[in-house]
C-alpha cells in the first residue's frame, strides 16, 4: 500500500489490521484462492487500468497508501526484535 500501486487483498488468517482495513476504499478483496482476481482487473479497467472504473482505482490507491503512511510512520515499520 506505501508505493502508490493497487492492492488486491486475501487472507485466511485475521491479520492484526484488518479490522482498521476497508474493502473497496483501502483494497480490493479477492476470494482465498484468487479465484476473481480476473474479474477484479476488468471491473477496474483492463490491465493497464484503463476503463469505467479508473477513479475508483485511483481513490483505493490513495487512500491505502494513506492508511499506511498514517500506520507506519515513525513506527519502525511495526516490528523490532528484543
Amino acid at each position: 500500500m506505501t508505493t502508490n500501486i493497487l492492492t488486491f487483498k486475501s487472507a485466511i488468517y485475521p491479520e492484526w489490521f484488518t479490522d482498521h482495513l476497508t474493502p473497496w476504499v483501502n483494497y480490493v478483496p479477492t476470494q482465498n484462492a484468487y479465484s476473481d482476481l480476473y474479474e477484479a482487473f476488468f471491473f477496474l479497467g483492463d490491465l493497464v487500468v484503463r476503463g469505467a472504473h479508473e477513479e475508483l482505482v485511483v481513490k483505493i490507491v490513495r487512500e491505502g497508501m494513506k492508511w499506511s503512511l498514517n500506520v507506519f510512520e515513525g513506527a519502525g515499520y511495526g516490528c523490532q526484535i528484543v
